[in-house]
């Protein structure tokens, strides 16, 4: 088992790991699609010559064509396929081995990265909490004028004042199911906000 990723792994681990694991996953691939090219191969010759000729067909012969621009194997088949197939098979170890170091790698940089950004990511998330907790007075503050200008008037609507935080209600802190008040719980719990 490799060893799990640190905080303080250099950028050049990952750029080396990386360099190494993109060519074994190409190699994987390529091995991978032409197993599956011959086992094609195999189902379209197993047909008859009416579906061959079929449009039913037709992606059948477009694979193989990509594949096989000389033509398929026509011989030996099953032997090909049996040698992709154990090819493939101990290939497996090795991409087993590098898809590790490189998800490592991949941890440590992200965690890198990331320990980089949290303080800007941190300062953002209080000017959001700031910027809320404004927008929440001062909704109260327009829905108030409102509430007081419905109690005290002949009619309870105006068009000198008119509901300017009607799509706003979700941005409000002090409304416990509104969308703000969840994401506030949300990062309390996760101790970003106290």
């Amino acid at each position: 088992m490799l060893a799990t990723a640190t905080k303080n792994q250099p950028v050049a681990e990952f750029e080396s790991a990386k360099a190494r694991w993109l060519p074994v996953k190409a190699k994987l691939a390529a091995m991978e699609s032409y197993l599956k090219a011959l086992r094609t191969v195999v189902a379209f010759e197993a047909a008859s010559d009416f579906e061959r000729k079929g449009p039913r067909l037709a992606h059948m012969r477009a694979a193989i064509a990509a594949a096989f621009p000389d033509g398929p194997p026509r011989r030996g088949l099953a032997a090909l396929i049996e040698k992709a197939e154990g090819e493939l098979e101990d290939f497996h170890a090795v991409v087993a081995d590098e898809r590790d170091r490189f998800q490592i790698a991949v941890q440590a940089e992200s965690t890198r990265i990331g320990e980089r950004l949290q303080p800007a990511h941190l300062a953002a998330t209080q000017d959001i909490a700031a910027a809320l907790e404004t927008l929440t007075r001062a909704i109260a503050a327009a829905d108030a004028i409102r509430a007081e200008f419905a109690s005290s008037a002949p009619e309870p609507t105006s068009a000198l004042l008119p509901d300017v935080t009607a799509e706003l209600r979700q941005s409000r802190l002090d409304v416990w199911n509104s969308s703000a008040a969840s994401w506030a719980r949300r990062l309390r719990e996760m101790r970003i906000l106290p």
